[in-house]
């Protein structure tokens, strides 16, 4: 089937979206796109009115070559990977396309430029571990296997490209599969706040020398595809495009492009397209309003923080001012803690001075108290030598055995020694005790 045969069924289409009651009768056209995001995202546009489905980078030497004979499910730490060699080994995308029903089938051979290729006994298959998904690795031996790897940056890939490329296009005639083949370049620039500027990426320039030179090697085949030419303008990317700035994302309104290309390729009617482009519009301004509604979400709280952050800095000059002032405190008490010290120290050494006093006067105390014994050990001597003379004496009524004549001469001879006692009595009375 042609590109114009699917009128009448694009006409069936037009009538379903508008007598729903008819929706049991028509059946939806059937579309495969093979490759990366582009022609996914190209064909989804279409999916309102048509069965899209999509195999996620399958090229078209993986998809012609031949398949393993033999074990082709190994074990690895991701079972979708496992999956995918599976898939890939047995070559299941080829049998899909045979027994689908598709209406046509979309390809892009600037989306092989991702990743490389491995080889073995004719078999072809995708670097799954490069493109798929993070952290995949291949299973234990799998590539030690015989496997070689192959870029898609050789002359070798291309040969393999224009082989199976006629094998493709061959099949498709016996299926009678329109083929459609979207011809594009890598993006070499992208778009800023000032305006268009080099992407700074030195493989876009390379990849675009090898896409230019596939397509002159296909030159021969083109006839019998229908090629979508995209004007290299177009072939553009930006910060916020779908899946992220790169050479192979293009900006949203390049899918717009090559949709409207491709439904005009189709012979969509006006009110078709526009039917197809208005919900596209509609899905993207509500993901443009939700995005909007959270920029002002995040807006709202960067004032919130803004707010809190001026009221954080009050609070730190607070405390600053605070700090200050217990910092001048602090040096205050430090300068009373030294002068106490000072004062302290000459404490210190007064108490020193006083202990030595202490001790000299102890040790003078200690002399004064044995003096003072000795003095009153003479004391009692003498006051018992007395009392023995006046007891010997008797001087009652100048009774006794001595005269006082006689005893005169003795007084003023003993009078020194009673003068001695005498002071020694009054040393005695006033010692301390």
């Amino acid at each position: 089937m042609g590109i114009k045969e699917l009128l009448i069924k694009e006409a069936s289409a037009e009538v379903r979206t508008v007598d729903s009651h008819l929706a049991g009768i028509v059946k939806p056209p059937k579309i495969l796109s093979i490759g990366g995001c582009v022609t996914e995202v190209t064909c989804l546009q279409l999916n309102r009115f048509a069965d899209v489905s999509h195999l996620w980078r399958v090229t078209i030497p993986c998809l012609m070559s031949k398949k393993i004979e033999g074990r082709s499910y190994f074990a690895s730490k991701s079972p979708q990977l496992s999956e995918r060699i599976n898939f890939e080994l047995t070559k299941q995308a080829l049998h899909k396309i045979k027994t689908g029903g598709y209406e046509f089938v979309m390809f892009d051979p600037t989306s092989d430029y991702t990743n490389d290729y491995f080889e073995k006994d004719g078999c072809i298959i995708s670097d799954m571990t490069q493109i798929l998904a993070q952290g995949w690795e291949w299973p234990e031996g799998f590539m030690e296997d015989g496997w070689t790897r192959i870029s898609p940056r050789s002359h070798r890939y291309l040969e393999m490209y224009v082989h199976y490329l006629q094998a493709f296009i061959d099949l498709c005639e016996e299926l009678g599969l329109p083929l459609i083949i979207l011809r594009r370049r890598a993006c070499a620039n992208k778009i800023t706040a000032e305006g268009t500027t080099g992407l700074g990426d030195p493989d876009s320039a390379e990849i675009n020398w090898w896409v230019d030179l596939l397509w002159k090697r296909i030159a021969g085949l083109t006839h019998k595809l229908n090629v979508l030419d995209i004007n290299e303008r177009f072939s553009i990317t930006s910060f916020d495009v779908p899946y992220g700035e790169g050479i192979f994302h293009p900006i949203e309104e390049f899918y717009d492009y090559v949709a409207y290309k491709l439904m005009y390729m189709m012979r969509f009617s006006d009110d078709l397209i526009v039917e197809t482009m208005f919900h596209s519009y509609k899905d993207r301004a509500s993901r443009r309003r939700a995005v909007r509604q959270e920029c002002d979400g995040l807006m709202q709280e960067r004032d919130s923080l803004i707010q809190e952050r001026d009221a954080l800095r009050l609070s730190i000059e607070q405390l600053e001012g605070d700090l200050a002032q217990r910092s001048r405190e602090f040096d205050s008490v430090c300068e009373s803690r030294n002068s106490l010290e000072s004062e302290l120290v000459k404490c210190g050494r007064a108490y020193e001075e006083v202990c030595l006093e202490k001790a000299k006067l102890a040790g003078e105390l200690q002399c004064v108290n044995e003096a003072h014994k000795g003095a009153a050990r003479q004391y009692n001597d003498l006051l018992g030598w007395r009392n023995q003379f006046f007891e010997e004496l008797r001087l009652n009524n100048d009774e006794g055995p001595m005269a006082l004549r006689d005893v005169l001469p003795l007084a003023r001879a003993l009078r020194p020694v009673i003068h001695t006692i005498g002071r020694v009595k009054r040393a005695f009375k006033f010692a301390p005790r």
